[in-house]
């Protein structure tokens, strides 16, 4: 049964727990809502005449008046230490919202410096926390790179193989068990050679280094070795279990991640490298930069890596609060920069997308049938004729 509104608002006057003074107020609002004789039917229309509607609200505007006034001191400061502070929970939302979206519209495309042009003499490589991510942050750099003869490579650091929900709707599945979560990371993989496949990316150029969703930050900051490896809170597994697998059967460490980054930078000698900011709120995404950032110090101390002290690192963002703005498919319309994040140590810059590499990034987008049934308007916010990169003097090139 529903609840009653009169009952709402005077159970709200009267106080919440005296169950004496609720029947009381239920009383009084059947005194106000009815006469106190009973009319004749023959003075039914002159009563109307004589009593104004106007007349029946004051008289029960002071009704009401009087009963608030009746309600013990206790009562009325109950309520509103209930009430002020949700006022106050909520005027401050709705005022950081007001600066977030203000924000998103001040600033301007032409604000941001371009990035540097596409020539053939780059070689890319795009590093991936998930499935998708490259899509999301370099999808149109990819695609116009391709077209233009440009060598790319993208390398995915985990599988994705830990997202319940879309895990449970792709296979069909209410419990997911450790065995079902191998199985969708496989179902990703072969999203993402789509994917990658629409951006212009041949299947040989895509690495899968095959380490654990989630488990990208305690691999650095507790299993690091490889005698105490992470064990996944989803596939219960140790060491990857994948075929298809830069690395066969490689342990989750951070020192065999890191093995692995630098012999990958070492074979693709990137000019350019992409992957996720430090300042990206998903704990594989900033943890992604920290290992990225530690392989190429690494590179760049071997005497036989002359490439790494050239290589550019590129930085690109995917979760950051209440972004990108506005939510949704704007291809027409700009990405910048989300609050919080300009005039601090990362320098934006603005890759503008030719419209055939936009089309290209929601082809790529669209292969990933597992994460778009999900989150679709969310990634469809990443569908934009620009796509912005950051750089971080202390990590640039000497």
């Amino acid at each position: 049964m529903g609840s009653n509104p009169t009952h709402s608002v005077f159970s709200a006057f009267c106080g919440f727990s005296a169950s004496a003074t609720y029947s009381r107020c239920l009383k009084g609002a059947s005194a106000l809502l009815r006469p106190t004789k009973p009319l004749p039917a023959s003075s039914a229309t002159s009563s109307a005449v004589t009593l104004p509607k106007s007349s029946l609200k004051i008289k029960i505007q002071r009704r009401l008046t009087a009963r608030l006034l009746a309600t013990p001191i206790w009562q009325r400061c109950l309520v509103v230490a209930l009430v002020l502070p949700m006022l106050a929970a909520g005027g401050g939302a709705s005022a950081y919202y007001y600066r977030l979206h203000r924000w998103a519209y001040s600033l301007k495309l032409s604000d941001l410096p371009a990035a540097p042009a596409i020539t053939s003499a780059r070689r890319i490589l795009v590093i991936a926390p998930h499935c998708d991510d490259e899509t999301l942050g370099a999808g149109a750099l990819i695609a116009d790179s391709r077209k233009a003869g440009v060598p790319v490579t993208v390398a995915f650091l985990t599988n994705g193989d830990g997202f319940r929900v879309a895990a449970s709707r792709a296979l069909g599945e209410v419990e997911v068990s450790a065995s079902d979560f191998v199985r969708f990371a496989e179902l990703r993989q072969k999203e993402a050679l789509a994917a990658n496949a629409a951006l212009g990316v041949a299947g040989k150029e895509v690495v899968f280094l095959g380490y654990p969703d989630r488990g990208l930050k305690p691999m650095w900051e507790q299993n690091w070795t490889r005698g105490n490896p992470f064990r996944s809170f989803y596939t219960k597994h140790t060491h990857s279990p994948y075929a298809h697998t830069y690395t066969v059967r490689t342990p989750y460490s951070g020192e065999a991640l890191l093995e692995d980054l630098v012999k990958l930078m070492d074979q693709v000698r990137p000019t350019d490298i992409y992957v996720t900011h430090p300042a990206d709120d998903h704990p594989d995404h900033y943890t992604a930069a920290a290992f990225v950032q530690a392989a190429l110090r690494e590179c760049r101390e071997e005497k036989t890596s002359s490439w790494a002290t050239q290589a550019r690192l590129n930085f690109y963002l995917v979760h950051r609060g209440d972004w990108p703005l506005p939510q949704g498919l704007h291809p027409q319309e700009p990405l910048l920069p989300p609050m919080g994040l300009t005039g601090l140590d990362t320098k934006w810059s603005a890759f503008t997308a030719s419209p055939g590499a936009v089309e290209a990034k929601q082809k790529a987008l669209d292969q990933y049938v597992s994460q778009t049934e999900i989150s679709g308007r969310f990634l469809e916010s990443f569908v934009r004729i620009n796509e912005i990169f950051g750089q971080m003097p202390t990590y640039d090139a000497d």
